[in-house]
Parts: C-alpha cells; structure tokens; sequence
C-alpha cells in the first residue's frame, strides 16, 4: 500500500517507477485500486483546510523480488560508515541484525575489500546469501545487476510521495534533531499519521521548517517562524538542551538496538544527513523519551493521592507528555506531579492541548495506585481540564 498527495502525482509516480521496468521487459506496474481519504492541516498562518490523499494498492512485477527460485530479501547499503537495512519485498521471517555492524560482504566470490552495497538472498532451498554489487550477475547467471537496481529504484520512487524530506538538502542536522527535542518537550512528539488524522504538522515536518530559512512572503508566517525559533532557542537555553545534538548522538553510540525499527533510527542519527529525515525525528524522541522517563517525582518523595474510584479535583503541574498510535486512536500520556512532589498520569485520548511545565486545575477520576520503576504513581481518567 502507497499514499499519494493526489491522483495526478500516483500517476507520475507510476509512469516513473515503469520507466526502469520497461527496460527490462517486464510487465509495467499498475494501480489495482486506491481510497481517498481526508487530511486536515493547519498552514503557517493559522488557518485550516481539508484536502485528500490516495491510498493505493499497486501491483509490482514478480521477477524484482523473485529470480530463478531465489527470493531477494533485502538491500544493505553502507552510509557514513554504517550499514542501512533495508527489507526489499515486504517482512520476511529472517533476522537480519547480523548484518547491521558487519563489514559489506560477497559470499560469493568471498573476496575481501570495501563495498558499498550487497543484496541479501533466500535461495529455494531456503539458505540465506549475501552477494556483492559486482558478482551479482555471475551468482545468478544472468543479467540481474539491472533487475535488482530496478527494484530499489522503484521501491524509492513510489516512496517518494508518502514521506517527507526525500532527496532534500537542508539545515544541519544538529539544528533539526534540537528542534525536535524542543517540540516533543512542549507539544508532545508528533508522528505524520497522528498529524493526518487530528490537523496540523508532524514534529519532523515543523522542525524542518523551522530549521529551514523561510522562503514564504507571507508575513505572518514569517513572524511565526521567527517567535517560533526564539521560543525554541530559549527553551533549549533554559533546559541545557542547546547541545541536545550530541547527547542524542551519544545515546545511539552506546544504545543497544534488539529491533530493526531502532537499528535504522540509529544509522539515520549517525550518518549525520537528514536523508532519512523521519527516522532522525524518531531517534531524537526516544532519546528525549528515556531522559524524560524518571521525570516523575523520585519514590521518596511520590506518595498515592486520592481514593480509588472517587472523582477528585487536582491542581498539577504538567512534568513530561508524548502520544503514540493504538489500534483504536492516538493516546497521549501526561504526567503531572502536585505541590508535595507526588506523582500523577493520565492517558488521555487524543491530544488534550497541555503544555509541559504550564499548571492546570484536573479534576478526575482516580483509577488506580501503582508502582512504576520504584515511583508511587496514582493513576488518572476521566479528566476535565479546568
């Protein structure tokens, strides 16, 4: 499945990833079927409009994923002296972590030197091969260097309109990945699905326009952009945060990475490019998540609050918030500490609007006394925000 901005651009898309394909002979790719679906977004000056984007289910020749029984599983291309994973014909039941940190390498002429790329392969008796760029006409016994090309390219191509920041030069990185850390601090992250489905911009998105010279002639949007990155620099000043870059740097050199998600967020941290744009944003949340993850009150000071199953009215001082996707919709997790230090969470649905830092009268229904990591936790729902 590939998203769209409009049907026009689907079709360009597909006219281009074809063009490759035609070369080789092969069936052309084609749309069997595609959804509109509805996005509001908020622009630079405040306002909102609704447009649509197309959800497409295309149909990709078989031989750019399957060649005389042999199924290629993955593209390993290395990048600022790291290697980027990438799975070529959707999930597969092989673990690929090995070749993460491993030297690029050819099983098939088992030669040793530098390479910049290999694609790895389950041939039909089900082993698993890595061949290098140069060998991999003569492993396959014919003339597969362009169908494997082929099938990167188009993979990229149909990308290209779903996410953001692909092919683009841009500010340095260390500006964008403090922005991020910025706008997950005081507006919570912000994915581009979340972003989709409740308006406005993702945090990816709006770091990159901050950190980008504004190009519009609005004046509004220029006068937003400026409060914006002063708001941001003194936030980071205040918070010790203006060289958030290297921390988060530094997180991801010494972070183990059990998950294929969390490997490729740290080859796009450590190459030191926004190529993989989204991936970065990602990769400054989590480090922000895991400083962020003991800011509730330390244990000797957090004490249970309130009667369980009575609605109650708290004044709390919002410490730390961040939303995520559920299978039913966006939940965002605050969590509050009142005068005495004691410590307070609430998953609300959706995004509630709070700000990290700002105090609120909450009133709520007490769910639940737990313990997290050694901190008494009184656990809330039903609030009203007064």
């Amino acid at each position: 499945m590939f998203t769209f901005s409009s049907l026009e651009r689907m079709n360009q898309l597909v006219a281009k990833a074809n063009k490759p394909i035609a070369k080789l002979g092969l069936t052309p790719i084609s749309v069997i079927d595609w959804v509109p679906r509805k996005v509001k977004v908020t622009t630079e000056a405040g306002g909102e409009y609704v447009y649509v984007v197309y959800d497409a289910e295309i149909s990709i020749p078989t031989e750019l994923v399957q060649i005389a029984g042999t199924r290629v599983i993955a593209r390993i291309e290395r990048i600022g002296g790291l290697n980027m994973v990438t799975r070529i014909g959707g999930k597969t039941e092989h673990n690929l972590d090995q070749y993460r940190d491993a030297p690029i390498a050819c099983q098939h002429c088992n030669l040793k030197r530098s390479r910049k790329g290999s694609w790895v392969c389950c041939t039909a008796d089900g082993s698993v091969i890595q061949v290098g760029d140069t060998c991999v006409d003569l492993y396959f016994g014919i003339n597969v260097e362009q169908i494997l090309s082929a099938s990167y390219r188009v993979h990229s191509i149909l990308d290209s309109d779903e996410y953001f920041g692909s092919g683009r030069t841009h500010e340095p990185i260390a500006r964008f990945i403090n922005l991020c850390v910025w706008a997950a601090a005081t507006q919570g992250f912000v994915t581009r699905k979340q972003a989709d489905l409740s308006g406005g911009s993702s945090t990816s998105e709006e770091s990159l326009w901050l950190a980008s010279p504004v190009s519009s002639n609005n004046h509004n949007a220029r006068l937003e952009h400026r409060e914006k990155n002063e708001q941001a620099t003194e936030w980071l000043t205040e918070n010790d945060m203006l060289n958030a870059y290297e921390k988060v740097v530094d997180y991801w050199i010494e972070r183990e990475t059990p998950a294929e998600f969390e490997h490729n967020c740290r080859v796009a941290v450590l190459s030191g490019t926004l190529r993989h744009q989204g991936l970065v944003a990602y990769a400054a949340k989590m480090w922000f998540d895991s400083v962020t993850e003991q800011a509730a009150a330390p244990e000797s000071l957090s004490q249970y609050v309130g009667e369980v199953g009575k609605r109650e009215v708290f004044n709390l001082t919002v410490k730390s918030l961040f939303s995520y996707d559920t299978q039913y919709d966006i939940t965002t997790m605050i969590i509050f500490s009142d005068q005495q230090g004691n410590c307070l969470v609430w998953k609300a649905s959706g995004n509630p609007g709070l700000t990290v830092g700002e105090s609120y009268s909450v009133k709520g229904t007490v769910k639940n006394h737990t313990e997290y990591k050694g901190t008494k936790q009184t656990l809330l729902t039903r609030c009203a925000i007064g």
